[in-house]
């Protein structure tokens, strides 16, 4: 690895705020299938180009369940309710979560209106974010 390869790595995910982007696809009929883009580029794309290695930070790609409740201000990932210190903002369209990474802040913004019955939301997440158990 190069120092300009590691430099570019370094600073989008320690100094700068990753643009998370998340890409619907699927129908609301079979549940929403969403992918990570970071910085308008796929994800796995964007690890490739930029020649970033992280020993913890690898990319995972599990399909995770997401829920919120915007009269309640709450989100549960996985069926587990997200700390109240994780920033959360809810729009018509769904809601925006902000959390730390490696010492700067991503963004995850969720499509839809969170009701499980209606259609499921998937997330990547990054190996290192607090893992969720499985819910139902």
């Amino acid at each position: 690895m190069t120092r300009e390869d590691k430099f570019a790595g370094e600073d989008l995910f320690k100094k700068n705020k990753l643009n998370f982007r998340i890409v619907t696809t699927g129908t609301q009929k079979y549940g929403y299938f969403l992918k990570y883009h970071v910085n308008d580029m796929p994800l796995a794309d964007y690890v490739k180009n930029h020649n970033v290695h992280y020993p913890t930070w690898e990319i995972v790609e599990t399909h995770t369940r997401v829920c919120f409740d915007k009269n309640e201000n709450e989100i549960y990932i996985d069926g587990r309710r997200l700390e109240d210190d994780v920033k959360r903002e809810f729009t018509d369209e769904g809601c925006t979560i902000t959390f730390p990474v490696a010492g700067g802040e991503g963004e995850i913004k969720v499509q839809g209106n969170g009701d499980p019955n209606i259609g499921l939301q998937y997330l990547f997440f990054l190996d290192g974010i607090k893992r969720m158990p499985s819910c139902d």
